[in-house]
């Protein structure tokens, strides 16, 4: 470390005398330097020390100076004045405080200015007026803030420190004693984890405070008076002046480095010029100076250790190959250091400590204090050997051991330039030392007298000797490097502009120089290498040079491969090798090992191989020396060999067919895949060359080279041998070309290669070559695993014998595409029908373990037909085997099980989903169901009693039974219950009891038999408690059904009944006779027409009132307590109506018929399903099912069916005469079309769909004269969807309105709106029943889920928001006595089950039922009332860019609506006004001339004529549109501006 002074000036007053230089401050960007000096603020350049400007504002000495942002400053003096000035030297601002200002400092974050005086501080900043002044106990005489501005230090005259926050608020206080604190600093170190506060105070102490008050270290004497410290940018070292007169360097860790400067008087301040080495100092002599520290390098270097100094006072010790780094703390300053070997010697300001390593491994980087010389000893150079420390003073030389003794001296004829150890014994080691003169001389620790080695003109800059010690490089003060041979003291060549040099310590001949940011490395007499470099050069290790820039020293790697090219050149083989062994890539490891080989250097070129692990080289090498030793010298074959390794194959070739071993040619070529060169050899020599074709390919096959094996297998012929290559690569065009090329009778390949068609799933390839083998059985199955079923049946009806091949497979694909019925054909076809019903046993198993109950529904019932189909028809029951009779019972067992599923499936949903569809009185009724099915055996997998009674108790309760709600709590109490259910259901089985025992009388049930009216629930049976009548029930709502079963008497067989039956509806309607309904069977339920039109003889009434009298006790006397219908005889059975009587009749004769009778034809309409035999409300079926069209029609995905197709389709669909069949459509997908028969006025059945517009209807007329009408619904979606996804189009030709085509089409995206925007249209369900009918919605039955596409198997079956009409809600009656008036209907206000639906929006609907189905959550479930449900927020689904851009395009549209609406409110103001004034003009006339004065102005302005009548004025409109239009003008065409539904556009002309 080096001080310079850059600058002073002494500044005096007018009378010569010296003024106090109390502060003196640096501006934030270094450019400036401002003191205070007197009343003057002193402004210099800070580089030139040019005073710049003298600024007079104070009325007495500044004290204070602080540097501001923007490169102002503030003073502050003894005048109580506190000024900032602006970068131009302006004063922008003033204030004061009470007292003399102190201290200054700003906050190097916000800009806020601290002001210390002797009673308190101020805080300003430049946006507040005001300056916010806080008393403090003691004077102020210093302060300082930390680099993140978040705290600031006070200094206190009373000895104390107070460390506050950044708004004055103290923190931490410090008590040292009563010593003032002149000076303290925060350290802008940024890896510090606490701030660190150097504190100087009077007691001539340095200390180091943490902002939280703990002290670091211990106190530092100083020895004198401190007045002021200051840190260095970085914080790596700070300042100290004080009292001694002298600025101090410091280290933050508190350690003297070395004095700066020294003045005359006391040093007030001195200050660090922002990231730069300058000081400011200012003294009490009135000098003002600057000073500039260098920071030497201080370092040592032996081969690969280096030691520098770090810090002032640490030593790191770098191994350069390795990068390890050893630090030794020497806490004092590091003067010089030396190394060599294991001895490490650090001189410092008293003494010198000698460090040895710890091991004597090469790579270890620990070391020890071997000795201490407590000497002060001033050098110039050090040198350590293994027992001395060596001293240079200009021309002296001085040895001291390392216990102090001194043991030689040299005083040379010249200054000492350059010393470096060269090694030796140890206690003998030599050094070379370079003089100014010019000399170089070798000296010995052991001897006494120099030997001089060579003389040169210039002084000596660098030196070093080479590993052999045979020559000396030296560069000169010319920067001349020049290289002697020691023994001759020959010059042996020189290089310009070097600055250093190092010889390579493990190659003798290499030598580095550095000069002019050009590094220069020199191997023998060869010319250098160059490239560009920083710094010089320090030392040369095998391929690394060592260089030193500025303070850091780094590696450079040096590629050898110029060396190795300069000796392979010379042919100098063992120095190519050496070099590169430094380090070189494997391509010249490779290059010197073939030229070694070429030129017959086998050691070298062995070296080499073994180097790169080329062990094939190193096998000829060996095979050469094994025959050099048996003494033979065939040149001829070893250079064939050499060559044919050294990739020069022609040249080998030739070498061995000269040596006479054509052969091994042929193989070389062969080894290459020379195919050529070698069939070419051996032409040349017998002409056979299959044998190299075959070794050829098996050589490519070898190589995995497929195609080329494949290619040289088809060029000899062996064709199976190429399709073996080519099919299991998946080579198929290949492989085709063979099929193609191999004639028929190839069955064997031809086989093969279709094999690997179909392994490759290239069908197409496989069915080709079929058709060539002519292999119709594989073809067929060819067919069927791909499932092309066309195909497959094409070839069978060519080929009768396949047929069985074709059924079963075709019957599972049938299977599971859920098309069971043709499945269980093909099954029976097949001979498979137990496959039929194990397919469908593990559907149903699968379904009820899934949880989707209607699913199971619907297979059982499927299982339960196909159960009874293995039955043969015509035997009776006693005539079935034991395996026909299993079959019989499970064909019931699965037939009931099929319907309690379907009635569970509704309570499983009512308890698991958040809301429900199906009505309370529907769900109380399959509850019954359920529990009546459940209660006297073991529930079926699936079905929970639980969910059963907990259904019918809370629907119960809410409809008024809670006689029957307490009933099914109290069950429920009996059960294990779930835990989350116990508390509820213990709290509702407490509730309940504070209601009536009692049912409501809605909810009693009238029985058709008897007319005797039932409790709601029977615990034991669904049948009437006077009479025994089983209840019969619809399967959509389950309500009871007015229908009575009745039996035969003994001797009528089932064809004699069917036949009285029906002998009177024959008689009555003969029309009839040709209609769909099979009246000879007397099964009308299932048309339309078969609940209608009904005329009942007048008998009738006698005969229900028999059936009402009989005593069904004694019908039931029996052996058995099971129900017996009530039998007729052939009289009352001719008595009945055939269009009241329904026959529930299998087609298996083992299974019994059963009668029912409708007991109310003209108030109840029913329909029975032809398929499952089960009961409905008319309505209800209608409602729900299309009369589709038997014809099967494509499907057309992603456009809409154009107009022209649609009329086309619908004149073929009139064409044909089609039968009709119910079938229940869910959600068709897109694409889907079909044909149905609706009535004109019915509605549209339900489709699965809700829909948010109307059907709206349009007319065309087609080029043929035929008008279509066209309904069109585009905001269709399903259940669960947020944003409508499906449109609807139906077409049908308006002379013929019965056939309707409907077509389903994907709604485009872009096309969609979020379901909840807009309110639900609502379908109607179907027409209005008259009173006494109950329609309800129910979801699809199971025997009808035939026809709807189904749903995936998570999937909740709901329809959407539909199917419910807004009506008077009723119950279902029947003829009743007197006693049993009928029910008054309940307004839907008064109704718990009301409809939502008839306008709404989704969301609205889905908490409305939430809140409706959960009433009882509020006993049960909650202590919170069911009115605390929120309605949740709905945003639209836009993501962030959608939403900015939509709000941008509404905020332009307002901004241009608004400017629209101001345009038109001023237009309206002047044209009122205008119109204000005429009136004003007409008010104020009071003659006829005066009116005709202003009836110019009057047509102006209005437009019109004044015409006087008696005395009032009248404006009467004159305009030209007036006068055309007439007096009827303004009665619009209400038909004018909207199209008629039904009207084409064209007819507005």
């Amino acid at each position: 470390m080096r001080p310079f002074p850059t600058w002073s000036d002494k500044v005096q007053d007018a009378a010569g005398v010296p003024q106090p230089i109390y502060d003196v401050i640096f501006t934030l960007d270094g450019a400036q330097l401002v003191a205070g000096a007197g009343v003057e603020v002193l402004v210099y350049d800070a580089s030139s020390g040019e005073l710049l400007k003298a600024l007079k504002a104070h009325r007495d000495a500044v004290l204070a100076l602080c540097p501001l942002k923007g490169n102002g400053f503030a003073s502050g003096a003894a005048d109580k004045q506190v000024i900032i000035w602006s970068n131009k030297w302006e004063g922008t601002l003033k204030y004061s405080h009470n007292d003399t200002i102190q201290s200054l400092s700003q906050n190097p974050v916000t800009g806020l200015v601290l002001s210390c005086t002797a009673s308190d501080f101020g805080l300003w900043a430049p946006d507040v007026k005001a300056v916010n002044k806080t008393k403090v106990p003691s004077r102020i005489l210093c302060s300082s803030w930390t680099p993140d501005g978040q705290h600031f230090a006070l200094g206190m005259y009373n000895g104390h420190i107070s460390i506050r926050s950044r708004t004055g608020e103290e923190k931490v206080r410090i008590e040292r004693g009563t010593s003032p604190v002149w000076s303290l600093a925060w350290s802008p170190a940024p890896d510090l984890e606490l701030d660190v506060l150097a504190v100087a105070d009077w007691s001539q102490k340095l200390s180091f405070f943490q902002i939280n008050g703990r002290q670091v270290g211990k106190d530092r004497q100083l020895g004198f008076d401190p007045c002021s410290v200051s840190y260095f940018s970085s914080g790596e070292y700070l300042i100290l002046g004080g009292s001694d007169r002298k600025v101090h360097l410091w280290t933050p860790d508190g350690i003297r480095i070395a004095p700066i400067c020294e003045r005359d008087g006391w040093i007030w301040s001195c200050r660090v010029r922002p990231k730069q080495n300058f000081i400011a100092v200012g003294s009490n002599d009135g000098t003002i100076s600057v000073h500039q520290i260098v920071f030497n390098t201080v370092h040592g270097l032996y081969v690969d250790r280096y030691a520098f100094r770090q810090n002032m006072t640490d030593v790191v010790i770098q191994h350069l190959i390795t990068d390890q780094r050893a630090r030794i703390k020497c806490r004092d300053y590091v003067k010089k250091i030396s190394v060599y070997k294991d001895r490490l010697a650090v001189q410092l300001p008293d003494r010198i400590i000698i460090y040895e390593l710890f091991h004597d491994d090469a790579g270890d980087m620990h070391y020890r204090i071997k000795e201490k010389l407590q000497k002060n000893l001033e050098c110039n150079l050090l040198v350590v050997t293994s027992q001395n420390i060596i001293l240079c003073l200009e021309r002296k030389l001085q040895m001291f051991s390392f216990i102090g003794e001194k043991e030689h001296e040299w005083v040379l004829d010249s200054l000492i330039r350059y010393i470096k150890v060269v090694g030796g014994p140890r206690g003998r080691e030599g050094l070379l030392v370079g003089l100014k003169d010019g000399q170089v001389l070798k000296i010995f620790v052991d001897s006494p007298f120099p030997i001089p080695v060579i003389r040169q003109q210039a002084a000596i800059r660098c030196l070093d000797l080479n590993l052999s010690r045979t020559k000396l490089a030296i560069v000169d003060d010319q920067n001349m490097c020049l290289v002697y041979s020691v023994k001759t003291q020959e010059l042996l060549y020189q290089e310009p502009n070097a600055n250093s040099a190092a010889w390579n310590t493990e190659i003798d001949d290499m030598l580095c120089f550095s000069g002019n940011g050009i590094l220069n490395v020199k191997v023998g007499n060869f010319p250098a290498h160059q490239q560009k470099m920083t710094g010089f050069v320090v030392g040369f290790k095998g391929p690394r040079i060592f260089c030193l820039n500025v303070y850091t020293m780094t590696t450079i790697d040096i590629p050898q491969t110029p060396a190795l090219d300069r000796y392979m050149e010379k042919d100098d083989f063992l120095a190519a090798y050496q070099a590169a062994c430094l380090g070189v890539p494997e391509a010249d490891w490779r290059r010197l090992a073939l030229e070694a080989l070429e030129r017959l250097h086998l050691d070298v070129a062995k070296k080499a191989f073994i180097r790169i692990r080329d062990f094939r080289f190193l096998e000829v090498i060996r095979a050469v020396e094994k025959l050099r030793i048996e003494g033979r010298r065939d040149n001829d074959l070893f250079l064939a060999q050499v060559t044919a390794y050294a990739g020069k194959y022609h040249e080998a070739a030739r070498l061995f067919k000269r040596s006479g071993h054509i052969q091994r040619a042929i193989e070389m070529y062969t080894e290459l895949n020379l195919w050529e060169y070698a069939t070419q050899l051996a032409e040349e020599t017998d002409g056979k060359t299959d044998d190299i074709l075959k070794r050829k390919a098996q050589m490519q096959e070898d190589r995995k080279d497929m195609l080329a094996a494949a290619a040289t297998y088809e060029q000899v012929g062996d064709f199976y041998r190429a399709i073996e290559i080519l099919g299991p690569g998946g080579l198929l065009d290949r492989l085709i070309e063979i099929v193609r090329k191999l004639p028929k009778t190839a069955a064997k390949e031809l086989e093969r290669c279709a094999f690997y068609f179909r392994k490759h799933s290239s069908h197409a390839l496989a069915i080709e070559t079929f058709i060539k083998m002519s292999d119709v059985k594989s073809l067929l199955q060819l067919y069927i695993e791909l499932q092309q079923w066309d195909d497959a049946f094409k070839i069978a009806e060519t080929n009768p014998e396949f047929n069985e091949q074709i059924y079963l497979p075709y019957g599972h694909w049938l299977a599971m595409n859920d098309r069971f019925e043709e499945a269980q054909q093909f099954y029976i076809k097949a001979g498979r029908a137990d496959e039929a019903i194990r397919v469908l046993k593990r559907l149903s198993e699968n379904a009820v373990v899934q949880q989707r109950f209607d699913d199971a529904a619907f297979y059982l019932w499927t299982l339960s037909k196909e159960y009874l189909e293995t039955i043969p028809p015509d035997l009776a029951e006693d005539q079935l085997s034991g395996v026909q009779r299993r079959a019989l019972a499970q064909f019931k067992s699965c037939a009931d099980l099929a319907q309690l599923y379907h009635a569970y499936h509704h309570i499983f949903r009512f308890v698991e989903d958040p809301f429900t569809f199906t009505l309370p009185e529907s769900l109380l009724n399959m509850s019954k169901f359920v529990y009546l099915a459940t209660a006297h055996r073991r529930a079926p997998p699936g079905v929970s009693r639980v969910y059963t009674l907990y259904t019918m108790a809370k629907i119960a309760r809410n409809l008024g039974g809670f006689k029957l709600s307490r009933f099914a709590l109290e069950r429920l109490m009996m059960m294990r219950l779930p835990p989350k259910w116990q508390d509820a259901i213990d709290l509702a089985t407490v509730t309940i009891r504070g209601k009536p025992h009692v049912d409501s009388e809605e909810l009693q049930v009238v029985c058709y038999q008897c007319s005797s009216v039932n409790p709601p629930f029977n615990p034991k049976e669904s049948a009437c408690a006077n009479c025994g009548e089983p209840f019969i029930p619809s399967m959509y709502s389950f309500h009871n059904l007015p229908l009575v079963q009745f039996g035969l008497e003994p001797g009528i067989s089932a064809g004699e009944a069917e036949r009285l039956i029906a002998t009177d509806a024959l008689a009555v309607d003969a029309g009839l006779a040709g209609s769909d309904l099979n009246l000879a069977a007397a099964t009308p339920a299932g048309d339309k027409a078969a609940g209608a039109g009904t005329r009942i003889r007048g008998s009738e009434e006698a005969l229900s009132q028999q059936l009402a009298s009989l005593d069904r006790k004694d019908v039931n006397l029996g052996a058995t307590d099971t129900y017996t219908p009530v039998p007729l005889a052939r009289k009352k059975l001719l008595e009945l109506s055939a269009h009241d009587v329904f026959v529930r009749k299998w087609s298996r004769r083992c299974v019994v018929p059963q009668y029912f009778r409708r007991v109310s034809p003209d108030e109840a309409k029913v329909a029975m399903c032809r398929s499952c035999q089960h009961f409905f409300l008319e309505d209800e079926w209608v409602s729900e099912t299309f009369n589709k069209l038997a014809i099967n029609i494509l499907s057309l995905e992603g456009t809409q069916l154009p107009l022209p197709r649609a009329a086309s389709m619908l004149i073929e669909i009139l064409r044909t005469t089609s039968k009709t069949e119910p079938v229940i459509v869910d959600k068709p997908v897109d694409g889907t079309l079909f044909a149905f028969v609706l009535h004109p006025g019915d509605p549209v059945p339900h489709d699965g769909y809700g829909w948010l517009d109307d059907e709206s209807a349009k007319r065309f007329t087609l080029e043929n004269n035929v008008e279509l009408e066209v309904f069109t619904r585009t905001m269709g979606f399903g259940p669960g969807d947020t944003m409508t996804s499906i449109q609807r189009f139906r077409f049908r030709i308006a002379a013929h309105p019965d056939y309707n085509l409907v077509h389903y089409l994907a709604l485009p995206p872009k096309m969609s709106v979020l379901v909840a925007s807009r309110p639900i249209r609502v379908q109607p369900r179907a027409t209005l029943a008259p009173p006494g009918q109950r329609v309800q919605y129910q979801p699809v039955p199971p025997h009808m889920a035939q026809a709807v596409k189904r749903p995936a198997p998570s999937h909740h079956h709901a329809h959407a928001q539909s199917h419910q009409s807004s009506r008077k809600r009723t119950r279902p009656s029947a003829p009743v006595p007197a006693r049993h008036a009928q029910q008054q209907p309940v307004d839907d206000d008064k109704e718990i089950s009301g409809d939502e639906l008839d306008a709404g929006y989704t969301r609205v609907i889905s908490l409305e039922r939430y809140k409706r189905n959960h009433m009882f959550m509020e006993l049960l479930f909650s202590p919170h009332s069911a009115q605390y449900i929120v309605e949740p927020k709905m945003f639209p689904p836009m993501d962030k860019d959608e939403l900015i851009k939509l709000n941008t395009t509404h905020e332009a549209e307002f901004a241009e609506s608004r400017a629209g609406y101001l345009k038109k409110i001023e237009e309206t103001r002047k044209t009122a006004m205008a119109d204000w004034r005429i009136l004003d003009d007409i008010r104020h006339a009071k003659t006829v001339r005066e009116l005709d004065a202003v009836r110019d102005k009057i047509e102006r302005k209005l437009g019109g004529r004044l015409v006087t009548s008696g005395g009032c004025a009248t404006a009467v409109d004159l305009s030209e549109a007036h006068l055309r239009a007439g007096p009827a003008l303004g009665v619009a065409d209400p038909l004018a501006k909207h199209e008629h539904p039904l009207r084409p556009a064209t007819a507005h002309a």
